[in-house]
C-alpha cells in the first residue's frame, strides 16, 4: 500500500521518509502512466530533499516534460540533478548520468533535433546498465520516435515493434501502449485505418490493469479510436472516445490532449455546432502555448483553426493565417520545404498540410468570385498546389492524403467544367476510400461532392459505396451508422468495442452466460468475490449496459462469445 503510505507521510511533514518512499515506487507508479500523482508527490516534497536523490529528480524532470510544464521550470529542476557516486554508489550515478541522456534526447526529439536526440539515446544506452530495465525501455521507444521524427519509416517501424514487445513482456504498460500508439499513429499517417485500429486496440489493452480499469496512457489510444471513428463520420462513438480519452489524458500528461481536442472540434463542426467547436481548438491552443518544448504542435492547431474558418465561411482569417506562414498568393511557395526544419520529416509532413489546406482556401474563395477570370486563377492555382503534392503522397503510399487531394481536385475539374476528369479523380479517390472504409474526407465538402457523387452513381462506379456516401450526405450521420446493417460486408462502420475487455473479463463475461452467480464464478476463476463484482461492473461500463441479459445480448451481438 505504498501510495497511501506516501499520502501519510507527506501529511504528518515526514519529506525525508515520504522522499525515500517515493523514489522506491517511482518506476511502478510511471509504469502505471500514473504521472499526476507522481508529480504531485514530489512537488510537495522540498526541494533540498529531491536534490539528495537525483534518480528521483531524473523522473521528475521528465515527468514535468512529459505533462507540458514550461521548459524554464523543467530545466531549472534537471540542474538539480548531479550524480553522487560516493553518496549512492557508482551503479546508481550511472543510471542518472543515463537518465539525463535520455531526458536530452526526448526534449531533442520534440524539438526536431533528430541527430541530436539519436546521438543522446545512443549514450543512453550505452551507459544505463541493464538491470535499468525501465529507462532502457524508454530511450528504445525515444529512440524510435526519432527516427519516425526523421523520416525514416521502416527503421521507426521496426524498433516500436520491438520495445512494444520487450514492454510487454517487462510488464511495462506505459511502454507498450506508447510503442503501439506510435505504430497505429504510423499505419494512420500511411492511411491503413484496419490496420491502425487493431494497434490502438492492442495499446487499450495493454493499458489495462488487472481489474479491467483503464490506466491513464489509455487516453491516448482512446482519443487514436476517435480519430479513426471520426475519419468513419461515426461522430458520436468518436465524440465519446475522445471526451474519454482526454480526462485519462489529463492524468498522464496534458499535451496528450492535444490531438483530441483537434478531433473533438471537428466532430462538433460536422454535428452543426461551430461554438463547441471553438472551445475545444481554444482549449487545444491553451495546452499548445504552455507546452514550449515544442513549436510544432502551435502551428499545427492553428492550421485547423484555418480549417474550421475555411468550413464555416470565415475565408479572410483562413487567407490571414496563408499569410502568415508565407502560403498565401504563391501556390509555387506552398510546395516549398518549410525553412530550418531540423531534419523532422514531422515539419515538412505539416507543410503538406498547410498546403492542402490552402488549397481547400482557394477553392472555397472561388465560388465567392464574382468574376469567372478570377474563379478560374483561384481554381488552377489550387491544382498548381495539389498536383506535385498528389505526386508525392501516390509515391510514398500515403493513401489518406492521396484520398483529401483527389477529393479536392475532382472539386476544382468540376468547377471548370471539366467533369470527366473530376470523375477520374473521385473514381480514384474511392477505390483507396473503400478497402479501409474512410467516410469523411468524401463528405466533408457537403454539396459540391453531392452532386459528384450522383454523377459517380449513375455512371457505376462503386455503386453500393457511393449509395451509401450519398445517403449520409442527404440524411446525415445516422444514414452511416445504419448503412449495411443488414449486410456486414458492405457497412461503412463494423459494430466494434472501441475500449476492449481485458483477458479476465472475457473470461467473466464467457460465466455470465450460465446460471452462476457471482459467488460461484468467483470459485471457478479462484478470485474474490468482491473482484468478480468489481469485473462485472467494468464489463457493462465497456458494452454500455447495465443488466446481465443486456450484457450478455450485447456481447453476442458483438461476437465477443
Amino acid at each position: 500500500m505504498t501510495a497511501k503510505a506516501i499520502e501519510h507521510a507527506l501529511s504528518a511533514k515526514d519529506p525525508e521518509r515520504a522522499a525515500d518512499l517515493v523514489e522506491r515506487a517511482a518506476e511502478e507508479t510511471w509504469k502505471r502512466s500514473e504521472l499526476a500523482t507522481f508529480i504531485r508527490w514530489v512537488d510537495g516534497l522540498p526541494r533540498e530533499v529531491v536534490q539528495a536523490r537525483p534518480m528521483l529528480g531524473v523522473y521528475y524532470a521528465m515527468g514535468l516534460l512529459m505533462a507540458g510544464r514550461p521548459m524554464y521550470e523543467v530545466e531549472e529542476r534537471l540542474k538539480d540533478v548531479a550524480p553522487h557516486p560516493r553518496r549512492t554508489g557508482v551503479a546508481a550515478a550511472t543510471s542518472v548520468s543515463g537518465g539525463v541522456a535520455a531526458f536530452r534526447a526526448l526534449v531533442a526529439a520534440y524539438q526536431g533535433n533528430v541527430d541530436v536526440s539519436i546521438e543522446n539515446a545512443g549514450q543512453a544506452l550505452e551507459i544505463l546498465p541493464e538491470e535499468s530495465a525501465f529507462l532502457r525501455s524508454m530511450v528504445h521507444g525515444i529512440l524510435a520516435l526519432a527516427h519516425l521524427y526523421g523520416g525514416d519509416i521502416q527503421v521507426a517501424t521496426e524498433s516500436l515493434k520491438v520495445a512494444a514487445h520487450a514492454a510487454k513482456t517487462a510488464g511495462n504498460p506505459l511502454n507498450a501502449a506508447m510503442a503501439l500508439c506510435h505504430l497505429a499513429e504510423l499505419a494512420m499517417l500511411q492511411g491503413k485505418l484496419v490496420d491502425a485500429e487493431v494497434r490502438f486496440a492492442e495499446a487499450l489493452e495493454a493499458a489495462t490493469d488487472d481489474a479491467g480499469q483503464p490506466l491513464p496512457i489509455a487516453g491516448l489510444a482512446l482519443i487514436g479510436m476517435g480519430q479513426i471513428l471520426l475519419e468513419r463520420y461515426d461522430l458520436d462513438a468518436a465524440a465519446h472516445c475522445l471526451k474519454r480519452g482526454i480526462e485519462l489524458t489529463s492524468q498522464w500528461g496534458e499535451p496528450g490532449a492535444i490531438q483530441g481536442h483537434i478531433a473533438l472540434a471537428h466532430v462538433r463542426q460536422a454535428q452543426g455546432s461551430p461554438d463547441r467547436a471553438r472551445e475545444h481548438l481554444q482549449k487545444a491552443e491553451g495546452i499548445a502555448a504552455r507546452f514550449d518544448a515544442m513549436e510544432l504542435d502551435d502551428l499545427e492547431v492553428a492550421m485547423y483553426r484555418a480549417r474550421l474558418c475555411i468550413a464555416e465561411g470565415d475565408l479572410e482569417a483562413a487567407e490571414r493565417w496563408a499569410e502568415e506562414r508565407g502560403l498565401y498568393g504563391s501556390p509555387d511557395r506552398a510546395c516549398r520545404e518549410p525553412e530550418h526544419d531540423n531534419g523532422s520529416c514531422l515539419q515538412r509532413y505539416l507543410r503538406v498540410g498547410e498546403s492542402i489546406t490552402l488549397a481547400e482556401l482557394l477553392i472555397a474563395r472561388s465560388r465567392q468570385q464574382r468574376l469567372a477570370a478570377d474563379r478560374g486563377r483561384d481554381l488552377r492555382d489550387a491544382e498548381e498546389v495539389l498536383r506535385p503534392l498528389l505526386q508525392k503522397a501516390e509515391a510514398e503510399g500515403h493513401h489518406r492524403r492521396s484520398i483529401r487531394i483527389l477529393v479536392l481536385l475532382s472539386l476544382t475539374s468540376e468547377a471548370q467544367g471539366d467533369t470527366s476528369r473530376a470523375l477520374t479523380s473521385l473514381e480514384r479517390a474511392l477505390s483507396l476510400a473503400l478497402p479501409e472504409r474512410y467516410v469523411q474526407p468524401l463528405v466533408h465538402t457537403g454539396e459540391p461532392m453531392e452532386r459528384l457523387l450522383r454523377k459517380v452513381h449513375l455512371r457505376g462506379i462503386s455503386p453500393s459505396y457511393a449509395q451509401q456516401l450519398l445517403t449520409l450526405l442527404q440524411n446525415g450521420e445516422k444514414a452511416v451508422s445504419g448503412a449495411g446493417a443488414h449486410d456486414p460486408s458492405t457497412a461503412l462502420i463494423p459494430t466494434s468495442l472501441y475500449e476492449p475487455l481485458s483477458q479476465r473479463e472475457r473470461e467473466v463475461l464467457g460465466l455470465l452466460v450460465t446460471s452462476l452467480s457471482s459467488t460461484e464464478i468467483a470459485e471457478q476463476l479462484y478470485i474474490s468475490v468482491n473482484t468478480v463484482r468489481s469485473h462485472i461492473r467494468s464489463i457493462y461500463g465497456k458494452l454500455d449496459v447495465h443488466s446481465r441479459f443486456e450484457a450478455v445480448a450485447r456481447a453476442q451481438e458483438l461476437q465477443l462469445l
